[in-house]
């Protein structure tokens, strides 16, 4: 007895349907096998078409994987390197701003050194003026009084004067002062060998001497107190 592979009836002696044909669901024995085996036979051959893609799917899969991780790492390179750059660019910029501050800082201390040493300068110029001009007036004093002194008492007023005098070239004045000293120092010169050689002199004993007898002393006198004021230009 024939079993149908379709539906799994079993012909009986008293079925008419051909022996060929199944007498319940009418498919054709031999037609039915042959096509069910075409299709496990089409079955294995896209299970086994799956089977050899699979390595290169997975291949693939690996290739973009690769390529992933090498954008990635490209990517973080880029970052990390940008970053690198701002901070070095940064660190640029912090030292030429240190180094301006610094450059101002010297300046401005180096401005304030020379000022001063200018005003330290003027002072002490101020201060030579003030001093060869307290010996100048000290010097019109003494000589004002030993013009009124009689020949036989002139020895301590002259000797006040000679004082004077070597004080004066003792003194110790800025450059600038250099020429209204020396016109000082050689009008004083004359006034005291001049009362010298008066008190030297013969005649009356109660006479004082001629103040145009020191010829030269007030042209000397004169160009020191133009000189003088050299100090201040």
């Amino acid at each position: 007895m024939t079993t149908c592979p379709k539906c799994a009836y079993t012909r009986k002696a008293s079925d008419t349907a051909p022996d060929y044909e199944c007498p319940k669901c009418g498919i054709v024995y031999a037609k039915y096998k042959r096509g069910a085996q075409a299709q496990f036979v089409r079955g294995s051959s896209v299970q086994d078409e799956s089977s050899a893609r699979s390595p290169l799917k997975m291949v693939v899969a690996a290739i973009v994987v690769v390529a992933l991780a090498v954008g990635m790492w490209q990517w973080n390179e880029s970052v990390a390197r940008a970053e690198r750059e701002a901070a070095m660019e940064m660190e640029a910029r912090q030292k030429a701003e240190r180094e301006a501050r610094e450059a101002k800082r010297a300046a401005e201390a180096a401005e304030l050194a020379l000022r001063q040493k200018e005003e330290e300068q003027q002072a002490e110029v101020e201060g030579a003026v003030a001093a060869i001009e307290a010996q100048y007036q000290s010097w019109k004093d003494a000589a004002r009084l030993a013009e009124g002194t009689a020949k036989t008492a002139l020895v301590e007023p002259v000797g006040k004067l000679q004082e004077l005098l070597g004080a004066t070239e003792a003194m110790e004045v800025p450059p600038c002062l250099d020429k209204a000293k020396a016109a000082l120092v050689g009008g004083m010169r004359i006034e005291v060998d001049g009362f010298v050689t008066f008190m030297q002199s013969e005649g009356d004993g109660a006479a004082t001497p001629d103040r145009a007898s020191f010829e030269g002393v007030e042209r000397l006198f004169a160009e020191y107190e133009s000189s003088k004021g050299e100090c201040a230009e």
